[in-house]
């Protein structure tokens, strides 16, 4: 695992080390996010098409 590598870092290094792990973490969800924000985005256009085509009761 990861972290086990780290333990195995002297101390300012281990930190370095840990914090460029979390920035590229951090990076990854950014991407993630976006692409389900986008995901999100077409479902509520795809649910307005559906819903202007439905008959009101």
């Amino acid at each position: 695992m990861i972290i086990q590598e780290f333990e195995l870092l002297p101390e300012p290094k281990k930190l370095a080390a840990y914090l460029d792990f979390l920035r590229y973490e951090n990076a990854a969800l950014k991407k993630d996010v976006q692409k389900l924000e986008e995901r999100v985005s077409e479902l509520e256009q795809e649910l307005q098409e559906f819903e202007s085509k439905v008959p009101e009761t």
